[in-house]
């Protein structure tokens, strides 16, 4: 690529920016080599420590009844930094009528508004939590929102497509987007399979699509060069 262009990287819950893009890992290499300057913030919202082991309780069980290891993923120096934890969302659901609110998401765009001021970002890249944040960033983006009006593609590794009660700020599905869907088939937080990367995609309507499923992967980015490939060659052709 002649000139540098911008890709927003949004992180998963319990992370920060500099955490997911060391967790990017080949693929942050690769996509800086072909001249993409990655902008990574952090959300909004800061977890409390009991937030975090509320969270850490039910992610443990998740990768427990998949017979897998919590401790291998989230731990200090891997998917997070010590004290260094934010949420995009601070979501709530109300018990009695099921009421799902999302408290901090309006924060959190501002958060990103001021990352992409006067950078050339053209796509957005979201894993886990992060890849709902980016399906809000890019439905925005898709409905005319001017602080998002650069991103012309979105990247959706291992993450889930928000619904939302309060506030009401995006409908499905939300307009044309090039898209990559990604997720390992051994996931433990969520299914991998290709019904459930349609589902996802859903979200928008028009432009290229690619849904993928990494055999033996689970919640994470992969590292294997096939698939690092492919993602990457997505950003470029989406790009130009």
């Amino acid at each position: 690529m002649s000139d540098q262009r911008g890709i927003l990287v949004l992180h998963g819950i319990t992370m920060s920016g500099p955490s997911v893009l060391r967790t990017l890992g080949p693929l942050r290499t690769r996509l800086e080599a072909l001249g993409f300057e990655l902008v990574a913030p952090n959300a909004a919202h800061r977890l409390t420590g009991e937030d975090l082991t509320s969270l850490s309780e039910w992610m443990a069980n998740r990768y427990r009844e998949m017979g897998q290891s919590y401790a291998d993923d989230f731990a200090d120096g891997r998917f997070w930094d010590a004290g260094e934890h934010y949420d995009w969302f601070r979501s709530n659901t109300d018990q009695t009528t099921g009421k799902k609110t999302y408290h901090a998401v309006e924060q959190s765009l501002e958060v990103v508004a001021a990352a992409l001021r006067e950078r050339p970002v053209v796509g957005v890249l979201g894993f886990s939590q992060g890849a709902a944040m980016a399906t809000v960033v890019a439905a925005r983006a898709c409905q005319g929102d001017a602080r998002f009006a650069s991103i012309r593609w979105g990247m959706f590794l291992s993450g889930f497509k928000p619904q939302f009660d309060e506030p009401k700020i995006i409908s499905y599905p939300a307009g044309p987007l090039p898209r990559l869907f990604a997720v390992g088939d051994r996931d433990p937080i969520f299914p991998g399979n290709a019904t459930y990367l349609a589902s996802l995609s859903r979200a928008f309507e028009g432009g290229e699509e690619e849904l993928v499923i990494v055999p033996g992967l689970g919640h994470e980015v992969s590292q294997d060069p096939a698939v690092v490939e492919r993602l990457a060659s997505f950003a470029v052709r989406a790009s130009q």
